[in-house]
């Protein structure tokens, strides 16, 4: 008995399929794509959100919700400490706040100089200047806190601007872009491993 005849519908179909899969190649393992971003290392923050990790989570909510962050300036640091600390350091949000410097030079004021004369620069011992110290000790909660939140909306602004980029890449090259969404993880060996590993033990 002969085996039916496929239509030419049916041929063109699977011809189109097998010729772009020459084009493509399949990816078996997540290093090769250009962008992976994992779950368990998004920040769980109210404005970075999945029902991944939210067993409350209503149905038909989006699988990851992340909102643009706007960051505050720091606030500004007593006048005492200005010309005893990296000004620019102290914009930063870091760890630690940024130190006193144990010296400084300071035009010396009592110095006779011409009128188009630089004064001379004296050294300034911080140990000297006790209300430096306390200014900069009274601000220093000021900015840890600043710091802290700032590195807080750092981690999610992170993730908006990956999945933005994603996004943009998307409307531009949506052809030849392809956004995977994968829950869970599935990892087996053959038949034919687990013999030669049997075999070496």
């Amino acid at each position: 008995m002969d085996a039916p005849q496929e239509s030419k519908a049916l041929r063109l179909a699977r011809y189109l399929k097998e010729f772009v899969g020459l084009r493509s190649t399949t990816v078996r393992d997540v290093d090769k794509y250009e962008t992976v971003l994992w779950f368990g290392d998004l920040p769980q923050e109210t404005d970075c959100r999945s029902p991944a990790w939210d067993s409350g989570a209503e149905h038909g909510e989006p699988w990851l919700d992340v909102r643009k962050q706007e960051f505050r300036k720091v606030p500004p640091p007593p006048e005492e400490i200005l010309q005893w600390i990296d000004q620019q350091a102290l914009r930063r949000a870091t760890g630690e706040m940024p130190t006193l410097r144990p010296t400084i030079l300071l035009p010396d004021p009592s110095a006779e100089v011409n009128v188009d004369e630089e004064p001379p620069l004296v050294s300034h011992s911080l140990a000297d200047y006790p209300e430096v110290i306390r200014a900069y000790e009274r601000y220093r909660p000021n900015w840890e806190a600043w710091s802290a939140e700032y590195l807080r909306r750092e981690r999610i602004q992170r993730v908006y601007a990956d999945l933005f980029h994603l996004h943009t890449q998307i409307l531009k090259q949506g052809e030849i872009v392809e956004l995977v969404l994968g829950l869970g993880l599935l990892s087996w060996r053959s038949s034919m491993e687990e013999l030669f590993q049997s075999a070496g033990t």
